[in-house]
């Protein structure tokens, strides 16, 4: 079961607010967590053969709890996901594969 863990940034309304995001791919099933403005929420969702993606999960602000839900694409590189929350807040999250775990999958050929 691959892991890839991304540098990512959520382009909001307020700004670019950077963090992480962790995805575990399983026959087709995806797993991990996102974390940004200081927490770590968990997200889920479901791939295909071609990296297609839709993902849903929270996000937790200084003040409240945003469910989100989108569609994108992830593979070995890199993530780009839309994310739309309450069906009219929309978040461009994108970002690449930590330099880290590239050295890592490199060490290891």
């Amino acid at each position: 079961m691959p892991q890839y863990t991304y540098d990512i940034v959520l382009q909001t309304q307020l700004g670019d607010k950077f963090g992480k995001m962790i995805l575990a791919i399983d026959n087709g099933n995806l797993s991990g967590s996102l974390s940004v403005l200081g927490y770590s929420m968990p997200c889920s969702g479901k791939m295909d053969d071609a990296g297609h993606c839709v993902i849903c999960g929270q996000l937790q602000t200084f003040m409240s709890l945003i469910d989100y839900s989108g569609t994108g694409h992830a593979d070995s590189k890199s993530v780009d996901f839309q994310l739309i929350s309450n069906h009219t807040n929309r978040f461009h999250l994108y970002g690449t594969v930590c330099k880290e775990e590239v050295k890592q999958q490199d060490e290891s050929m």
